[in-house]
């Protein structure tokens, strides 16, 4: 499982790299750009998915959702309509970070055995 979230996971960094602050809070953020994210993670899970942690279906969920409230709506793009996205990718990336480390430390721990 692990060599197969190593192989998997990066995508979902890479994608997500372009919510980060200096993306996501620019002036000229769009719905389009984020619906593209949206697509991309959508695309993604669907083909490499069934590696992910309870938690990390989760918050992977939670994401998709918080991108969907903004791209699916006619309001105004606002910081305070980005925050949840932020957040829920904040929780996404950490919950696959754990799921890296842990399993690290499992295997290590195995290989001490």
């Amino acid at each position: 499982m692990y060599d197969k979230r190593l192989e998997t996971y990066p995508f979902a960094f890479e994608i997500t790299d372009g919510l980060i602050g200096e993306y996501l809070f620019k002036p000229t953020v769009t719905r389009e750009y984020l619906e593209d994210i949206r697509q991309r993670l959508m695309e993604w899970h669907r083909k490499k998915g069934i590696v992910l942690s309870d938690e990390t279906i989760a918050a992977y969920a939670k994401l998709r959702r918080a991108l969907g409230a903004v791209t699916r709506t006619d309001a105004p793009i606002s910081k305070e309509t980005l925050l949840p996205i932020w957040d829920a990718k904040n929780d996404f990336r950490t919950s696959m970070r754990k799921d890296l480390n842990l399993l690290y430390i499992e295997e290590r721990n195995k290989g001490e055995k």
